[in-house]
């Protein structure tokens, strides 16, 4: 994925606004109220969602420990005798999706840090445009309780400002530890990119074993034949199917899409929404061949390695993020009601 440029998101200064002296926020009071009624419901989405994408990419550190065996499956005799060593055809079959999975939510993290900048930044806009038309409209001129609504906006904007400068950081350390020149491991692939899209739910994989009746065989003495002349060995190792469930990145495309409302600059930062992560293979993707076997054993391990660190620049943002978000619905239900 390309470095990208941090999009440029200001919160205006708000604290004249709210004394109740600018036109700045001129607008009823009914659609100021519905623009911040949108802007909460996404702030509380992305919140929700946030935590879910930096667990998925802390379970791919699960991974690590497989790294060193990549591919490798039971050992066992066949009917002639010979030990057999199985190859794991549960991994391999999955590599791709996990490779993508990996890589979106890379994408997804980036992404939602740049979208809550502009959501966050449009809420306080709202906020201020409410009070303001709320003002004008002497709706709250019976009400003791208002200037303390002023107070707690204000400091939610406070809060806010300092909620953007935390995820710009973790924006730009995503798009740094993927960018061309990646603080990460590198990949054993070409052609890759990192974006929007749907990710693997690792605490539900399921490896569902099956009859010894089409796995990779292995050969006598980890002798590859030289023709087709050569007996191979009896095929005993076990076989079955992968089921790996995925979370959807609706949430993610949506926050995006608020965001860009908000702010047009974020589609020239956010990863593209159209078709998620792409990379491309090796040239001989064969778990045959020992070139292959290893590149399949680097996959794994830069993803297993590689992932928990994007959840660790996710989690000093987790707390902050929750806190906002909460406090922004409570703000705009008071905000509601009055």
């Amino acid at each position: 994925m390309k470095k990208r440029k941090m999009a440029v998101v200001v919160i205006a200064c708000l604290g004249g606004v709210l004394g109740g002296g600018s036109a700045a926020f001129a607008g009823t009071v009914a659609q100021d109220l519905q623009a911040l009624q949108q802007a909460n419901a996404e702030i509380q989405a992305v919140a929700q969602n946030w935590p879910q994408i930096q667990q998925a990419a802390q379970a791919y550190g699960g991974l690590s420990a497989y790294a060193a065996q990549a591919g490798i499956g039971p050992v066992v005799r066949n009917r002639m005798g010979y030990q057999e060593q199985c190859h794991n055809a549960y991994w391999d079959n999955e590599i791709p999706q996990l490779v993508t999975g990996a890589m979106n939510i890379a994408g997804d993290a980036e992404a939602q840090a740049y979208a809550m900048q502009a959501i966050a930044t449009a809420w306080a806009q709202d906020a201020g445009n409410l009070l303001d038309a709320e003002v004008q409209q002497d709706a709250q001129a019976q009400n003791p309780n208002f200037s303390t609504v002023q107070t707690q906006v204000n400091q939610e904007i406070a809060a806010a400002n300092a909620l953007n400068g935390m995820l710009s950081t973790v924006g730009n350390q995503v798009a740094a530890a993927t960018g061309p020149s990646p603080n990460l491991h590198s990949l054993p692939i070409s052609n890759w990119t990192a974006a929007i899209g749907d990710y693997p739910n690792l605490a539900a994989v399921q490896w569902n074993a099956g009859p010894s009746d089409g796995a990779p065989i292995g050969w006598y003495m980890d002798q590859i034949p030289v023709n087709d002349e050569f007996p191979r060995l009896v095929d005993v190792c076990p076989t079955g199917t992968a089921s790996i469930p995925e979370e959807s990145d609706a949430t993610t495309l949506s926050a995006v899409q608020m965001g860009e409302q908000e702010e047009p600059d974020l589609a020239q930062v956010v990863p593209s929404v159209s078709s998620g992560s792409t990379w491309t293979a090796p040239t001989i993707f064969d778990p045959y061949y020992a070139a292959d076997y290893q590149a399949r054993v680097q996959l794994v391990q830069a993803l297993g390695y590689d992932l928990p660190q994007v959840a660790r620049y996710m989690a000093p943002v987790t707390g902050a993020m929750q806190s906002f978000a909460q406090t922004a619905d409570q703000l705009t239900q008071t905000l509601a009601s009055n």
